[in-house]
Order: structure tokens, then C-alpha cells, then sequence
């Protein structure tokens, strides 16, 4: 992204007197009211009558300029659906990050197939594509890049792979509506891209998915699956699922499509504000930003460096950082190949999971260790990120748990939670 571009974006970050940690206003109501009033007065809400879905998958499809968009009930959906349109299964193995939510690679056992994890990259967070590349076997069907917190992943070698190999892209970008990857949308750069509406997400339907893809076959299945594998009434031409959204649901992205970019922008500001005025504090490491990157900055997250401020732990630290206000956690505490699931397994899955050991995505092991997430949205403002680079600050020149007596909260903070690491389904 032009360094010109992001001094813009933080000039123009207007200081605000009241910050809420966690957004509540996720929508703006009087055109999301209209939207979905048309819907109920058409009195067809559900997508196989309704038309509502329709222009909102013409509208997402138009703005990342691809050919298709195939509206699902959850990123988690459309993940699934887009795998299983390809025919993804059994003895199949699908390359995955563990550094991500765990839908990216639950979806893959959701299809009988095995992920394969490949470790990440430090700068990114995001899937190494050389480490992705030794992982490719024989067996492996596809790949999936996760485009993290916004941040576009490096694309250009898998893509050059999968199209040598004949091996399915399917980019995960349901933390990053509207990033661009050398110019172009994530999303249309693969095979298909895959998208989440939940509430966390750069736009929102409540709940909700989209697929986007140039491939007509890819398109015509994924529609055919969403709806019980129906290829025409009553023609049931495969096995697929109920993953159908609601027309109100629709309506609701017909509404957010009117302010997505100003969403992003807005996002945007408050993430490189926190990244200019964070680079030289002692303890923590921001983010970079790749020269083939335009990130939509879905959250923030750094690197805690808490030795260097004699923290035995990043949990440590974190205890101090927010001792006036929780605003942040480590964001996924621990690698996907380490929780119960990948070492236990589940009774629905007809084979044995291998057996996981610390230490099989070093890099990915030590975010875990590390990496915290504040989570950004379009009402943050400049006041918000004042306070947050001040508890930076202030741990950096040694303040410690048992330092200080005042616990006041600064004005016009609100007491919230801390913000929850972005979802998919």
C-alpha cells in the first residue's frame, strides 16, 4: 500500500469525545430498515421465491469484478460448499494454515478429506506459500490460503503450483472484504474465494457467506448444493445441504453495500494510526504491510515482545496493558493441530487423526505465544486508539501489575469485554 495513501488515511483520523471498545452500532438502521421493509411488503422471504438475494450477489460480484457470486448462510458454508463442489472427499488432502479460525480447516473434515497444515509467515500471519508448497503430495486437492485480518496472503506461487499441479485455490477471505492483492481483489484471484457476514466482518448480514468464483460449472454447483443438491424441482442431481440464507438476510448486505468502502476506510484510519504511533515503543511489534498489500484491516494485532520489558509471559504483559480497560487477548492461543478436536478426533470422522506434536509450524507456535488482536470497526476513533497506545507507552517505560494505585478509568470509556477473535460461521 503507497505510503502516501496510508499518511492520508491517518491525517484525516478525527478525534472523537466517547469510544466504545466494542462496536454496537453495526448497522446503519434507516437504509437497512428499508431494505429489508421491501422484503417483507414483497411478502417472499426465503431465497427460492424472493429476488433480494439475487441483486445482492449481482452487487458483491460487480464490486470485486468477478463473475459469480453465491450467496450461503456462513463463511463456513461457503468454504464447505465451494470444497464440495469440486468434489472434494475421502482420501483427499486439503493444505490449510493452523494459524486461523478453525473453520478453514473444520470444513475440510466436514468433507472427509484431511487437512495438511502448513506453517505461516512472521510479517503476515498469513500461510507461508514455500512451506505450502513442500506439503503438496499426490493426494493434495486443494489449498487454501486464509487472507487474515484483512491482510492479503502471498498468492502469486500457489497460484503458479495449483494451475501446474491442476490443484483447487480456494482463497479464504472471510476476514477480508475489499483487500487487494497486487492490485485486485482477494476473492477472484483463485479458483473461488469464500466470504463471512458475520457481525465482526468488514460488512454483515447477521449471519451469511458468499462464494465467488469465474468458473460457470463451479458457480452452477455451489448454487445446486445450497439447496439440498436440487438441480430443478424436484431433481435431486447430488447430495448437498440446506445452506440457504434468508431473503431478509440479503436484504440486510443490500443495505451494507452501500457503506462497505466507507466501513474499510474508516477501519483503516484507526489501524495504521495505531501502527504509525506504536512502531518505537519498547515491547511490542506492529504489523507490516507488504508491498503487494492493500489491506481492509478486519482487526490489529503485534507482537508482544514482553522479555524486553521483563515480563515473564505475554499473558503477563497483557494483565498490565489492560488494567484500565480490557482491549485486547492473545488472538488464537494455540495452533488448530493442538486443540481436541485434531488430536482427539470426532465420532463423525471415518479415520483416525495423525498424530499432532508441538513443534510441526514453529512460526505458527510462536504467535500463539505472542500475538494479540484489537478489534477495529467503523466507529472506532482516534480518542479509543489514544488510550490504547498510552497503556503501550506506559507498560514500556515499566509499569508493572502492582505499580500505581489509580485504577480510573480515563472519560468517556466504557467498561466492555475484550473483543472476541474474528469468526466465520
Amino acid at each position: 500500500m503507497d505510503k502516501a495513501e496510508i499518511d492520508k488515511l491517518v491525517k484525516r483520523f478525527v478525534k472523537e469525545e466517547t469510544l466504545n471498545f466494542l462496536c454496537e452500532e453495526r448497522f446503519d438502521f434507516e437504509p437497512t430498515l428499508e431494505e429489508i421493509i421491501k422484503v417483507l411488503r414483497s411478502k417472499r422471504i426465503d431465497i427460492l421465491d424472493g429476488l433480494a438475494h439475487v441483486e445482492f450477489e449481482k452487487q458483491f460480484a460487480e464490486w470485486l469484478g468477478c463473475k459469480h457470486a453465491i450467496f450461503v448462510n456462513s463463511g463456513t458454508a461457503a468454504l464447505f460448499c465451494a470444497l464440495r463442489a469440486k468434489d472434494i472427499g475421502p482420501g483427499d488432502e486439503v493444505i490449510v494454515p493452523p494459524f486461523t479460525f478453525i473453520a478453514t480447516a473444520s470444513s475440510v473434515l466436514h468433507t472427509n478429506a484431511m487437512p495438511i497444515f502448513a506453517d505461516i509467515e512472521l510479517k503476515t500471519y498469513n500461510m507461508d506459500p514455500q512451506d505450502a508448497i513442500k506439503k503438496i503430495t499426490p493426494k493434495t486437492k486443494a489449498i487454501i490460503p486464509v487472507h487474515l485480518g484483512g491482510m492479503p496472503a502471498d498468492l502469486d506461487p500457489l497460484v503458479e503450483v495449483c494451475k501446474e499441479k491442476k490443484i483447487f485455490l480456494l482463497e479464504d477471505a472471510c476476514q477480508a472484504h475489499g483487500a487487494k492483492y497486487k492490485g485486485k481483489y482477494v476473492g477472484t484471484i483463485g479458483d473461488a474465494g469464500c466470504f463471512s457476514f458475520f457481525p465482526s466482518k468488514n460488512m454483515t448480514t447477521g449471519e451469511g457467506g458468499m462464494i465467488t468464483t469465474n468458473d460457470d460449472k463451479l458457480a452452477e454447483q455451489c448454487r445446486i448444493i445450497r439447496h439440498h443438491g436440487e438441480s430443478s424441482w424436484y431433481v435431486f442431481a447430488r447430495l448437498g445441504w440446506h445452506l440457504r440464507p434468508t431473503e431478509l438476510q440479503a436484504a440486510v448486505g443490500i443495505a451494507q453495500m452501500k457503506a462497505v468502502k466507507l466501513n474499510i476506510k474508516k477501519r483503516q484510519q484507526a489501524w495504521f494510526y495505531l501502527n504509525e504511533n506504536l512502531k518505537s515503543v519498547k515491547g511490542v511489534k506492529i504489523p507490516e504491510v507488504p508491498d503487494y498489500a492493500e489491506p481492509t484491516c478486519n482487526w490489529w494485532g503485534a507482537l508482544l515482545e514482553y522479555e524486553t520489558l521483563g515480563f515473564e509471559s505475554a499473558m503477563d504483559m497483557i494483565k498490565v496493558l489492560c488494567r484500565k480497560n480490557v482491549f485486547t487477548k492473545i488472538l488464537y492461543p494455540e495452533p488448530l493441530y493442538m486443540t481436541k478436536v485434531f488430536q482427539e478426533g470426532d465420532s463423525f470422522l471415518p479415520f483416525k487423526m495423525p498424530k499432532y506434536e508441538k513443534g510441526l509450524c514453529p512460526n505458527c507456535e510462536e504467535l500463539n505465544k505472542r500475538l494479540i488482536g484489537v478489534d477495529t470497526h467503523p466507529f472506532m476513533t482516534k480518542a479509543h486508539c489514544d488510550f490504547i497506545i498510552e497503556r503501550f507507552k506506559a507498560v514500556a517505560a515499566g509499569e508493572k501489575l502492582d505499580s500505581g494505585k489509580d485504577e480510573q478509568k480515563p472519560a468517556g470509556l466504557k467498561a466492555t469485554s475484550a473483543p472476541k477473535p474474528s469468526k466465520k460461521k
